[in-house]
């Protein structure tokens, strides 16, 4: 595990690492309750929940950043390769 975010409501923990998985733990069971698959070409290096809990942000060491919404897991949008340049 690379990057760890909490939910708002402090009842999910969002986990990615070096598999590109996303996997999301229910905190009070102590269990996985659903794992939102490979959603990266490289690990996952970031994850970030918005202030309003509705979006999650990940991102992956080849500089892809991609927005989630939370509810349903769905990819919103894909923002490519980040440079530096």
């Amino acid at each position: 595990i690379y990057a760890l975010a909490l939910s708002t409501d402090n009842k999910y923990l969002y986990c990615g690492g070096v598999d590109k998985h996303l996997r999301v733990l229910d905190v009070e069971k102590q269990d996985i309750s659903n794992d939102w698959g490979e959603i990266h070409n490289d690990f996952i290096n970031v994850v970030k929940v918005t202030s309003h809990g509705r979006y999650l942000f990940t991102g992956c060491r080849d500089g892809v950043l991609k927005q989630w919404l939370v509810r349903g897991g769905r990819l919103l949008k894909n923002y490519g390769a980040v440079s530096n340049d």
